[in-house]
């Protein structure tokens, strides 16, 4: 897939849309220069890569030459050759398949050295075939190690189908015309050629591939059979696949594969045949079409992959005189109808993949989606059932036993559910180890209720996966339609409330979704509702907790109340996660930003040298469009060092695409921002980000500080993250200390920086002033 990531191709319209101009545009194209210039324009659409392009052999086969070329040249332009066998390129001419490389540091391989050099981490060769030769390749390159996967592959397996088809189409052209000179009546046959061409690139299926085929075949002979034959899987027989005709019917359909057979010879030599008169050959096939009043007619056989895989059967009553010509054309044709239908089989085996797991084989969530809202905009569905499955112990056995056992699991999994299902019903993976199962005009909750029993007992029994006994268990959640909602994501969401309901209530368990778990999420729309007006009606407060260095306090954090007026006063960790989901955390930063830098204007008349924290959700920090230049002209509008500033972001933050995060960090650190990473040790903590972004204080989470003094494994934890800071240079503070003796044990570690209700708790502005005016300090 690409990304798992991948996202899912086809289910974008902007990548079909772009797929369709690139086949258009090869289409179009009058010249092989052209064509090349076509996929260097629209390649990068396709996959997004950092750098493309297309080498081609010299006339010994010995070298490469980097013809065309999207991206940074480096020290590989445009003209640059390289020996063959001292690429990672040789691999995949050699093979004649698209073959994936991440990039090893310390590779002597030519390309793999330069290419390096330039970040890039990850790069496919894909070989460009032409009558069964390779000519060169077609390469992307990225500076990521994880971004090709076996969807990157085939599309690049359709890219080159299509590139070395319309090559190879355009070599046969030049032929032709050059054959066709002088003769002008020949120019309908040229325009009929191009007519299929361009039908055939935008064919969605077999039979349109057919039709646009047998169109152009009418306008060429006055054909009176027409048929596409394909060889039986077993290579037995022939089938008569696609078929038109004006004659009376053969006797079959099926054609066995005789070694005197013409089908049979036509697959093994590959070679296109005309027959000028059929009477004079002794082929089965020939005295059967003869017997039908034809007289002669062209064999040509269709590569797909690289392989024959069908024979296109033209015949006519008439006498031709120009048949051998005309087999020109019709190789021509054919070639194209075979590039049309590997583009389809690869198509339709990316569009599946885009809608299936790859593990299990089973529908993905887009298909679940897909199909629930299809279900629920039919009339005829009176009602409907979800299914939320949840496997306990699930993350435990993977963990101790590895992903491959645990795979494995996942499969032997879906194997028992799918053994108790119903026939009609719809089971799904979302991801991880949760599925669904939906399952249509169900009204009954018995049925549902026995349904979840029998899952439950399924999964109950010993599992034995290579060689290890494993007992999990299940927790079901179910919502129905219409009884609790009309949507699709409200159902899924009510049957995951209810799945997790019963997973607290002991696990191995059903629930369905009830009013007391709907007053839940109407009491979470409330908030949400009130949420939207807090700023507006003056419900949002500011309190400030000093962060204290030594027996000094060197900073301030603003920490936001909310004082409803109906709901009294709500944690923070209560509306904060439903303002993320509803996006007024926006709104809600930037407010919390000025009010903290107003307050922070006004402290410094008593102490020049404070600055605030202020902390900045994961969707604001990564999603927000203009945060950098929102931050800088807060600070810029209050005449304000930028160094007043510490923005203190969770690591969640890291846990999606990092290098939009490490660029917009690198903007503000490079201004003088200070950045912190609060709650550390609590989220997705690696060494890897530590390293690599430009970072200035670690908050050690109170949930270490809470009783480290007598907890040895906290002792360790908190030893290992001073220690840590030390090593990358880092400051590092504690927060949530209440007593001395944490105070004091975090001094031996050699944590010097502090914040919590020992020290004070958070206050309003006009407190935490008088405190400064009268010169407290905190021993």
């Amino acid at each position: 897939m690409l990304s798992d990531n991948t996202a899912l191709f086809f289910d974008k319209p902007e990548s079909s849309i772009a797929l369709s101009r690139f086949i258009l545009s090869i289409n179009k194209a009058t010249s092989v220069k052209n064509i090349y210039a076509s996929l260097a324009l629209h390649l990068p659409e396709l996959i997004p890569v950092d750098r493309c392009s297309v080498t081609l052999l010299n006339a010994e086969s010995t070298e490469l030459e980097i013809f065309s070329l999207h991206g940074s040249e480096g020290a590989l332009p445009i003209g640059k050759s390289i020996p063959l066998n001292r690429t990672y390129i040789v691999k995949a001419i050699k093979k004649k398949i698209p073959i994936h490389h991440v990039i090893d540091p310390d590779c002597l391989l030519i390309d793999g050295q330069l290419l390096y050099q330039q970040g890039i981490k990850s790069l496919i060769n894909a070989p460009l075939v032409i009558s069964g030769k390779v000519i060169g390749t077609v390469n992307i390159a990225t500076k990521h190690t994880n971004l090709f996967n076996q969807n990157t592959l085939d599309l690049m397996t359709l890219v080159v189908t299509l590139l070395s088809t319309y090559l190879e189409r355009q070599t046969l052209l030049e032929k032709t015309r050059v054959a066709m000179f002088g003769y002008c009546h020949y120019s309908k046959q040229l325009d009929v050629l191009n007519r299929c061409a361009e039908n055939l690139s935008t064919a969605v299926s077999e039979i349109e591939i057919f039709n646009a085929i047998l169109h152009s075949i009418e306008r060429l002979i006055p054909s009176k059979r027409t048929c596409f034959i394909t060889p039986t899987e077993d290579k037995s027989a022939f089938n008569v696949k696609y078929l038109c005709e004006s004659t009376q019917s053969l006797p079959y359909d099926i054609f066995p594969a005789q070694n005197d057979s013409l089908l049979n010879s036509i697959m093994q030599e590959g070679e296109p045949r005309f027959f000028a008169n059929f009477k004079d050959q002794q082929y089965l096939e020939h005295k059967l079409l003869a017997e039908s009043g034809l007289v002669g007619g062209w064999n040509i056989p269709i590569y797909s992959q690289q392989q024959i895989t069908g024979i296109l059967c033209i015949t006519t009553d008439q006498e031709i005189s120009d048949g051998e010509k005309l087999k020109d054309i019709f190789v021509v044709m054919g070639s194209v109808m075979g590039a049309a239908l590997e583009r389809l089989m690869i198509e339709n085996r990316l569009q599946y993949r885009a809608l299936h797991d790859s593990l299990t084989g089973l529908p993905n969530r887009t298909q679940l989606y897909k199909t629930l809202n299809q279900h629920l905009a039919e009339n005829d569905t009176k009602s409907l059932a979800l299914v939320f499955i949840d496997l306990d112990n699930f993350k435990s056995t993977n963990d101790s036993l590895g992903h491959d056992i645990g795979d494995s699991l996942l499969c032997s999994v879906t194997k028992r559910m799918a053994g108790v299902m119903p026939i009609s019903h719809l089971m799904a993976r979302l991801g991880g180890d949760e599925f669904i199962i939906l399952l249509p005009n169900i009204n009954n909750k018995e049925i549902v209720a026995q349904l979840s029993i029998d899952i439950i007992d399924a999964l109950q029994s010993l599992f034995i996966v290579k060689g290890h006994k494993i007992f999990i268990g299940a927790s079901i959640g179910i919502s129905l339609y219409p009884n609790h909602s009309t949507e699709a994501e409200d159902l899924i969401q009510f049957a995951d409330i209810a799945m997790y309901h019963a997973k607290k209530q002991g696990r191995n368990n059903y629930h369905f979704f009830s009013q007391a778990l709907s007053d839940k999420i109407n009491h979470q729309q409330h908030i949400d509702n009130a949420l939207h007006h807090a700023i507006s009606k003056d419900e949002l407060s500011l309190m400030f907790q000093p962060l204290i260095n030594g027996d000094e306090m060197q900073g301030i954090e603003a920490l936001l109340r909310w004082d409803h007026p109906e709901m009294g006063s709500i944690s923070p960790a209560e509306f904060i996660p439903i303002a993320e989901e509803s996006l007024i955390i926006e709104d809600i930063t930037y407010w919390v930003l000025e009010r903290s830098l107003a307050t922070l204007k006004r402290l410094h008349r008593h102490q020049k040298e404070l600055f605030v924290a202020v902390n900045i959700s994961a969707k604001v920090f990564s999603h927000s469009k203009h945060f950098v230049e929102t931050v800088t002209a807060a600070l810029q509008r209050h005449k304000l060092p930028f160094s007043a500033l510490e923005l203190e972001i969770t690591e969640n933050v890291f846990l999606h695409n990092l290098e939009p995060t490490k660029r917009i960090m690198n903007q503000l650190r490079s201004k003088g921002m200070r950045i912190a990473i609060d709650d550390f040790g609590t989220g997705f903590s690696s060494l890897t980000y530590l390293l690599d972004l430009p970072l200035d204080t670690l908050k050690i989470d109170q949930s270490f500080v809470q009783g480290i003094e007598s907890d040895n494994k906290k002792l360790g934890v908190v030893k290992a993250i001073v220690a840590l800071s030390n090593s990358l240079q880092l400051s590092c503070i504690a927060e949530g200390i209440e007593t001395e003796a944490q105070k004091n044990c975090l001094q031996s570690l050699g944590c010097e920086r502090f914040q919590g209700y020992l020290f004070s708790r958070p206050l309003p502005e006009s407190e935490l002033e008088k405190k400064m005016m009268a010169q407290v300090t905190y021993p």
